[in-house]
């Protein structure tokens, strides 16, 4: 359930510009305390209260160890008012850190820059890395980079904050302002107007750090105009000398005028002189979402999300169990079709030695029927003994064809049945009319 104003206790004013109040609260539920930036948003235009909107959902989605902490908003829509309610940093911001150096006239030392640098990295990575939903806006960029944006917390860690406020707050521009609303950050494409991109967070970045190490800006002038020409030109004094030869030529690295030849976070994040670091923090860097306790309301959206996807599951189980069935069905059909086919097959080889036998029997009684003339035969004649073994061998192969074959051989017996009929018709009038033929008493 959304807050309100009366869930919390206004503690004290942290500070005041031209988006508003920042205030210190205390939450009443768990005594938490927090800061709430209460801004107005009556005087913005339609486009600039949507572009405000958007800033907002994207503060609520990025969580990340070294970025402020979003955790609610609340709207008074009856006096046009916005209250951001925001992570408490207890170790203020570094425009402070740097203010206080400079009046005691002390410098960082290198290990506090390597560690406010690598960790601002990391926080950009995941900003860099972190898409808009509405996917047409493209990766998401800080365009905000300067000291009074980066807070510290009680160990002194990093917290990017401030995502684009600014530019929408401020109408008419995205510049970081500072020593009395000059943008001593401005990239050179910025200047030029051209469009704003990761590589000016890089340029603005550079100028950060370098303001850490000289605790001025690289590139200062009385007034805009003359800050533009300075930046175009890109001449700037080196660190002071108690700084290393690496993070000198580093940071000179990311001031490139030309915005291609500025290196990318990840180029800087492999170097030597950042490595060992980067390897640290990122160690460290534990997402925010899974140390916080989740609200109501996510998780009743969570089980939902869990119940839609458990009935997905089950209905792709019924669906895979309803294929198994009919693969199985398949597989069978297939099977009894594999032994038909084989039984055709064993059938069809039968038959074929089946015929070749037929085939060979005939041919080779159709020959020994050629082969034997037909003579007259006399009683007690010696051929006529042959000719009667003769049939006696086409009944043998009756015989043996009956036995061997089936059907096809029942076929060939009846013809050779047939056969010795009409020999024997021939045969007897032949015998008994051999007498009165020759002459013979």
């Amino acid at each position: 359930m959304p807050s309100k104003l009366c869930d919390y206790e206004i503690l004290y004013l942290i500070g005041s510009g031209s988006y508003g109040k920042c205030l210190k609260v205390r939450r009443k539920s768990d005594s938490k305390i927090l800061v709430w930036k209460d801004m107005d948003y009556g005087s913005m235009t339609e486009p600039e209260k949507q572009q405000l909107v958007s800033e907002v959902n994207l503060l609520r989605e990025l969580k990340h160890k070294y970025i402020v902490r979003y955790h609610d908003r609340i709207i008074d829509r009856s006096k046009s008012r916005l209250y951001l309610i925001m992570e408490y940093c207890a170790g203020g911001d570094l425009a402070s850190l740097i203010t206080k150096c400079r009046k005691d006239r002390s410098f960082l030392d290198e290990e506090t820059i390597l560690k406010i640098f690598s960790q601002l990295l990391l926080a950009l990575q995941a900003c860099h890395g972190q898409r808009r939903r509405n996917g047409n806006q493209g990766k998401v960029l800080h365009r905000d980079l300067k000291p009074a944006n980066v807070f510290l917390d009680e160990n002194n860690d990093v917290k990017l904050g401030d995502f684009g406020l600014a530019r929408v707050l401020h109408h008419d521009t995205s510049f970081a302002k500072t020593f009395v609303g000059t943008p001593y950050y401005m990239s050179p494409e910025q200047m030029n107007k051209v469009q704003y991109n990761d590589k000016s967070d890089i340029w603005s970045l550079g100028c950060l750090i370098y303001e850490l190490c000289a605790l001025v800006p690289p590139f200062t002038a009385p007034n805009q105009k003359l800050l533009a020409v300075k930046i175009k030109e890109g001449q700037f004094r080196r660190i002071p000398s108690k700084y290393s030869n690496d993070l000198q030529e580093c940071i000179a690295s990311m001031l490139n005028l030309t915005s291609t030849l500025r290196p990318s976070l990840e180029d800087i994040m492999g170097s030597l002189m950042l490595r060992k670091y980067v390897k640290e923090y990122s160690e460290q860097s534990l997402s925010i979402e899974s140390q916080s306790p989740v609200p109501p309301q996510a998780i009743g959206m969570k089980a939902r999300e869990v119940e839609d996807r458990m009935r997905e599951v089950e209905r792709a189980e019924r669906d895979l169990q309803r294929r198994e069935r009919l693969l199985e069905e398949r597989e069978k059909a297939a099977e009894d079709k594999m032994r038909t086919a084989e039984s055709l097959i064993r059938q069809y080889r039968e038959l074929c030695d089946d015929r070749k036998l037929i085939h060979d029997s005939s041919n080779k009684y159709r020959l020994d029927m050629l082969n034997n003339k037909k003579q007259v035969h006399f009683a007690g004649d010696a051929r006529f003994k042959e000719n009667r073994d003769i049939l006696s061998g086409v009944g043998n192969i009756r015989y043996n064809v009956d036995r061997g074959l089936g059907d096809y051989g029942k076929l060939h017996n009846a013809r050779m049945d047939d056969i010795q009929r009409k020999y024997r018709d021939i045969q007897k009038p032949t015998y008994y009319k051999k007498r009165p033929i020759l002459g013979i008493r």
